[in-house]
This record gives C-alpha cells, sequence and structure tokens, in this order.
C-alpha cells in the first residue's frame, strides 16, 4: 500500500484526478445527504447559469493536489539532485568526469590530492592512468566500453574503473585497493610456499635412502625452498628459522640464518630454557603463536629481552616471531619487521609439521643405518674367524680408508660409504679352506692359488645390490697392483676401482703393521718405508700414486689409527 501511494505522489496528473475526484463527489454526495436532492440539482443548475463559476468549483479540488504534489516532486528532486552533486565530493575513490572528447569535466577532491601526493599536474588528470589504458580510451568510441585496469603508484596500488555512458561521457571511478593487493600478495606467497614445502617432500620421499638420509642437510634444503632466491620477491619469509626438539623444559637446536639469497646451518647448537624464556614455550601442540613487538606498550629494547643474548647476537633486533609445536619438533620463526600475522604462521607451521616427519625418518634411518652396519660387521667378522686377523682389523681398515678418501678430496658420500664398505675387502675367506688360512708357514702353490680365489668369493657373496656396489668392487679388486701384478685379473691403473686401489694401501700397511707367525709387527717407521721406498716384495709402483702421495700426507694420522684402534 506504501509503494502504491508513493507512484501515484511521484505522478501529479494521477494524483490530482484521484484527489479532485474524490473530493467532488464526497462535496457532492454531503450535499444531497445534508440537504436532499433539491439543493444538489440547483448546484448542478449553476453549470448551464454560470459555467465559469461552476468549472472553477469543480477544478480546484483537481488543481490544488497537482500543485501540492508537483512543489514537493520538484522540492524532492533539487534536494536529490544537491545529494547526489556531493556525493563524488564525499566519495572515498576518485571520481573522473570526461566529456565525449576526452577533457576533464570533472576530477573530486581525493583524485586532486592524490594527484597532489604524487607530483603530478591537477591540470591533466589522465596521467593517472597508464599508457595503454588512454589508447583503448582514444581509439574505442562505442557506446559498451568497459575497462578495468591496476596501476601502481609508489607504494599505492589503484584499480580503475571506466565506462561510458548514453550520452558519450566517460566516467572514470579509481579505488585504493593497496590494503587488499597486499593481502592478496601475502596470500599469493603463502600458496607459493606451501607449493615449494609440497615440491621438497615429493622429491625428499623420492630420493629417499635410509643408509645416507642426513636431516640437518635436508632441514636446510627445505628453508632454502621457502627462504631462498630472489630478496625482492621474499615479502613474508623470517630472517632465521630456530628448529629445536624439545626434552622436558629445554629445548635444544639449531639456527637456519638467510645470507642474501642462500639459507645456511648455524653449526653451533642452542639451547633455550622455557623457563627463563617462555617467549619459546607452547601451552599444548599443534598451537600457534604470532607475536609482534607493539611499540605503543614497551620499547624494542624491552621486547628484545625475552630472547637469549647469544639468541640476540645471531639474529640481531627481531621485532616480531611465530612459534609452532609439532610433536616433539618446533619451529621458530624471527622477523625483522613487525606486521606478521597467521599467514606467516601457517607456512612456518607446514615448515614444523614437514621438520618433525624428518626428523622421523631420520630417526627410522639411524635405526635402519645401525641394522646394515651391524650385519656387515658380522659377516666381516665371520669371515675372519679362522684368520690370524681379529676384529680390530676391519676397523683399522675402516678408518684409513676413510682418512685417505678424505685426504684425496673425494666427496662425502664416497668418504661414508667406504667407511663401512672397507671392512668387506676379505668375507670372500669364508670359502676358503680354515686349514689355509691358519697355517703357520708359507703356502705351497697350490694353496696360495686357492687363496688367491677369495676376492671371487668375496664379490659373489656381497652380489650386485646397489648397496653392496662398492664394497664388492673392494673384495674383488682390493688385490689388483697398480702396475698390473696383482690377483684375480691381473689389471692395472684406472682399470681397478677408486675404492679398491685406496683399500690395498690401507691393507699393506695394516698387515705390515701387525705380527704374524712368519714375520715381526713393523714400527710405523718401518712400514711407511717399506711402502714409500719397496722392500722387493711390496713396490711403490704397486699403489695408485695419487693414493700413495695421500699416504704420504697422512701417516702420521694412519699411525694414530693404528694405535687407537690395537687388539686389547
Amino acid at each position: 500500500m506504501e509503494n502504491l501511494i508513493r507512484r501515484i505522489l511521484e505522478q501529479p496528473p494521477l494524483a490530482a484526478f484521484l484527489v479532485g475526484t474524490f473530493i467532488n463527489l464526497f462535496l457532492m454526495f454531503s450535499t444531497w445527504l445534508l440537504a436532499g436532492s433539491e439543493l444538489l440539482m440547483i448546484r448542478l443548475s449553476l453549470a448551464k447559469s454560470a459555467p465559469l463559476y461552476f468549472a472553477i468549483q469543480i477544478a480546484i479540488p483537481y488543481l490544488i493536489p497537482w500543485a501540492v504534489t508537483t512543489t514537493s516532486l520538484r522540492f524532492s528532486r533539487q534536494r536529490m539532485q544537491l545529494v547526489l552533486n556531493k556525493f563524488p565530493e564525499m566519495n572515498p575513490d576518485i571520481i573522473m568526469r570526461l566529456d565525449d572528447d576526452h577533457g576533464v569535466e570533472y576530477l573530486n577532491r581525493v583524485g586532486r590530492e592524490f594527484m597532489l601526493r604524487h607530483q603530478m599536474p591537477v591540470e591533466n588528470p589522465l596521467e593517472m592512468l597508464p599508457e595503454h589504458a588512454l589508447k583503448k580510451l582514444r581509439e574505442d568510441d562505442s557506446k559498451e566500453l568497459s575497462l578495468t585496469v591496476d596501476v601502481r603508484h609508489h607504494e599505492q596500488t589503484i584499480n580503475f574503473s571506466i565506462r561510458r555512458d548514453n550520452e558519450g561521457c566517460i566516467f572514470i571511478a579509481g579505488r585504493d585497493i593497496t590494503s587488499a593487493q597486499r593481502l592478496q600478495d601475502r596470500l599469493d606467497s603463502v600458496t607459493v610456499q606451501l607449493g615449494q614445502l609440497t615440491e621438497f617432500l615429493d622429491r625428499s620421499l623420492a630420493d629417499y635412502d635410509p643408509l645416507c638420509f642426513d636431516l640437518f642437510k635436508n632441514v636446510e634444503l627445505m628453508f632454502n625452498e621457502l627462504m631462498g632466491g630472489d630478496p625482492d620477491h621474499q615479502l613474508s619469509h623470517p630472517c632465521s628459522v630456530l628448529v629445536m626438539q624439545q626434552d622436558g623444559s629445554k629445548l635444544s637446536g639449531y639456527l637456519y640464518q638467510l645470507r642474501e639469497t642462500r639459507v645456511f646451518q648455524d653449526m653451533e647448537p642452542i639451547s633455550l630454557d622455557t623457563e627463563h624464556y617462555p617467549f619459546a614455550k607452547t601451552s599444548h601442540h599443534d598451537e600457534m603463536i604470532c607475536v609482534n613487538w607493539n611499540e605503543a606498550q614497551e620499547s624494542l629494547s624491552s621486547f628484545q629481552q625475552r630472547f637469549s643474548p647469544r639468541l640476540r647476537e645471531k639474529v640481531g633486533t627481531i621485532k616480531s616471531y611465530t612459534v609452532y609445536q609439532s610433536g616433539s619438533t618446533e619451529v621458530i620463526g624471527f622477523f625483522h619487521q613487525n606486521n606478521i600475522d597467521y599467514h606467516e604462521g601457517l607456512v612456518l607451521e607446514s615448515a614444523a609439521i614437514i621438520s618433525e616427519s624428518l626428523n622421523r625418518i631420520s630417526q627410522e634411518s639411524r635405526q635402519i643405518q645401525d641394522a646394515f652396519i651391524y650385519t656387515l660387521d658380522a659377516l666381516a667378522r665371520a669371515s675372519e674367524a679362522n684368520d690370524e686377523d681379529t676384529g680390530t682389523h676391519i676397523i683399522r681398515l675402516n678408518e684409513y680408508s676413510r682418512a685417505l678418501a678424505e685426504e684425496m678430496d673425494l666427496d662425502d658420500e664416497f668418504v661414508r660409504t667406504i667407511h663401512y664398505s672397507a671392512m668387506m675387502h676379505d668375507v670372500g675367506k669364508i670359502h676358503i679352506n680354515p686349514n689355509i688360512l691358519k697355517k703357520p708357514g708359507r703356502l705351497s702353490e697350490q694353496e696360495f692359488g686357492e687363496m688367491k680365489a677369495h676376492p671371487i668369493y668375496g664379490a659373489r657373496i656381497l652380489g650386485d645390490s646397489p648397496r653392496m656396489a662398492m664394497a664388492a668392487d673392494i673384495a674383488r679388486f682390493h688385490h689388483e697392483k697398480f702396475n698390473g701384478g696383482g690377483y684375480p685379473h691381473g689389471i692395472s691403473g684406472e682399470k681397478i676401482p677408486i675404492a679398491a686401489r685406496i683399500v690395498a694401501i690401507a691393507d699393506v700397511y695394516d698387515a705390515l703393521r701387525q705380527q704374524r707367525v712368519y714375520k715381526p709387527s713393523f714400527s710405523h717407521q718401518k712400514a711407511l718405508t717399506i711402502i714409500t721406498e719397496g722392500d722387493g716384495r711390496t713396490l711403490p709402483e704397486d699403489f695408485d700414486p695419487a693414493v700413495l702421495a695421500a699416504f704420504k700426507s697422512i701417516h702420521e694420522k694412519l699411525d694414530q689409527i693404528f694405535i687407537d684402534f690395537q687388539d686389547e
């Protein structure tokens, strides 16, 4: 009903007709009701005797409502126009109107202030628009022109919407979307970082090797995925991350720091007592903490007192931090800016969960590796059960070989592998007759022929598993000589695998140092002289020159290994 009345009042002729007709009918009815039909007839007779007077009497009830509604409607529209005229000035967005020749008819206060702030000439507001948008305006004269463009002016991002009306005028509205854009940038950054974490985890699982899994290396790689790369794209990355393991009220772990474009692990462990430094304490697992320094509540120097002196020395001035605990692993991210929120916490949460997973994988890998090495050690000891050598011989072979490989600057994987593979050099002796192995004198030609078969037996025992490839090479080739005078194949030079060349000199050195039924034990100096100068049976040419050079360089270290691991 209210809407119907509003519609009628918005049309003065219709309102006048309805109201006037109602008044006239009401007057005629009331006259008839009060004075009867005779007075009504007299009134109607005026239409003939005084038509003008009668017409005026009839018209007045129509004219007055028409005049009132017309005037009211006009005033209402004027008030509306005044409001509309003020609207662009009150609008927080930039409002601009162009005529059909692209001349600027109007620019509101926000637009003028924006141009002054960015040192643009107010008389040319179109400078706010990029060239491609202006070109589109000049070339497209259709009434359907509709264009949206984002423009970055210094630290502000303005979204301009451009429309043309039916009269050919162009209206341009520019909205400041800086905050929204920053939020979108942060969301995009988080999405990218979570994607990087997922890809890293996929690669780690694809390349997983339980015998050479390095927890700290993998954590460092993970944070390089998150924090490394182009500094311009490091929107919300922490400057340092502390990855710690919980032990009661204490936490211990390592700091990973961003240096330019790379993340490096600080090799000195850090310990924190959460009773003294409660910033690192969470009330329960899976709780995320995000803390920003609030200048209004405390000074920056007071905020720094939350952290240990060593941590402040390593990280520098901390303005915010996030903490997340997953299982026994806690990850703390430190920032030099103080505007972090849930977005940064979400990324660190994922990093903490992956770190905990890596930690558990590392523990399982150590158990697998320990079991693997124990099995190899048991096999190596079994092979020497009927030999003169004791268990310390295979331990020394491992240590000699590792030291020589390190001196030759071979890669870490090679060094790690030879450290447990060298002890398998004589595993083939398990197939040799114990009487031959225990014979106190020189072996006969037939017996020596059988003894020379033990490298082949060893390679067969170890098989063709990739995990045992180096051990099999050592077992098969460690009695070969660089000059071709060895056995079982008589090969020479670099045809002999490098691991076997290393173990060859280590085995000879240890044999010279040990007592045999047919010879006494030699001193370190005597063994060094025999290997480097020769004694008729052993010649320097038997060995790889590079390995011999490494042997000479660290011979004192090899002597210390022999002393440290002597038979009890």
